[in-house]
């Protein structure tokens, strides 16, 4: 059985992913030798994800990523404006 946390953390993770779209990244999900962050490739910028690393992980370098951007001119989920305020 899922805990209440993992379903949580999953569901958070995912609305971190669609967010992207606002922000004009792509996020990649890849494997190999390297911890994750944030690239500019020709004119496009990237978040590339360790698929190995655990979903805790995942979610801090998004949100890492996302306090480079001012949040408060766009339209967030309320559960997701909350997370990311609320996030240490």
């Amino acid at each position: 059985m899922k805990s209440k946390k993992n379903i949580f953390q999953k569901q958070i993770f995912q609305d971190l992913i669609d967010l992207s779209d606002k922000f004009d990244f792509r996020v990649i999900h890849d494997k190999g030798n390297f911890s994750g962050d944030h690239c500019l490739l020709e004119t496009k910028n990237y978040v590339v994800l360790n698929k190995h690393h655990p979903l805790e992980q995942k979610i801090h370098i998004l949100v890492t990523y996302y306090n480079n951007f001012d949040l408060e001119k766009i339209y967030l989920k309320p559960r997701i404006r909350k997370f990311l305020e609320n996030y240490s």
